[in-house]
């Protein structure tokens, strides 16, 4: 990845190339660069102002349609004019709900959030389990768009490992789910696992 940088005072830097769509474009001078605003997305995924717990889910879904991240991590809301940086405490959503369709390798698995918007789980919206540096506790998430993640709620992710089989792969046996002709392994944690392919010779993906 090469760094790039715009002229603006005070603007942050950004590392990604410009055609990846997940993260934050660094072209964004034509925008007020508003620096730290007092928003705050707690772990339980409810959202703060200013310490004060925004109760209308109208502006929790307008400022969640504005949130992206950048490649460092950190969060922004971006409108047409002016973007900031909010802090969020884990994943700045929640997935609430499972829903299944099919079964075994033609299984279809979606997800409904805390902000009542549905993700399949698929290629481009994998789900894997990170572990937290300091409590080495492994928590499963599920990718957005835009970079973003869903922390999967503690039933949800219950029901997730009800469905879990075993898949034997070139070199090992992993525990996992299939969702969108797509296999997700959850036996360990790992920053990233990429999902499985069917390919009909190896479920290993090159």
């Amino acid at each position: 990845m090469s760094e790039r940088t715009t002229q603006q005072p005070g603007y942050p830097h950004f590392l990604g190339p410009r055609e990846d769509p997940i993260w934050l474009p660094v072209a964004m001078d034509d925008r007020l660069y508003l620096g730290d605003l007092n928003i705050r997305v707690r772990s339980d995924g409810s959202w703060e102002y200013n310490d004060t717990k925004i109760t209308r889910p109208e502006l929790v879904g307008l400022f969640a349609s504005m949130l992206m991240v950048d490649c460092q991590g950190s969060h922004w809301l971006v409108s047409s004019t002016e973007m900031g940086r909010i802090k969020v405490d884990d994943a700045p959503f929640i997935a609430v709900e499972l829903f299944i369709s099919e079964k075994l390798e033609s299984q279809n698995l979606s997800f409904r959030t805390n902000i009542d918007e549905i993700v399949s789980l698929g290629e481009f919206s994998p789900i894997y389990l990170k572990t937290n540096p300091h409590t080495h506790e492994a928590k499963p998430y599920v990718m957005l768009d835009r970079g973003l993640e869903a922390l999967l709620s503690r039933s949800v992710y219950y029901q997730l490992c009800e469905l879990c089989v075993e898949m034997k792969t070139d070199k090992q046996t992993v525990l996992g789910v299939w969702s969108g002709r797509y296999f997700f392994p959850l036996s360990y944690p790992m920053a990233f696992w990429p999902p499985l392919p069917i390919n009909g010779h190896s479920y290993m993906r090159q």
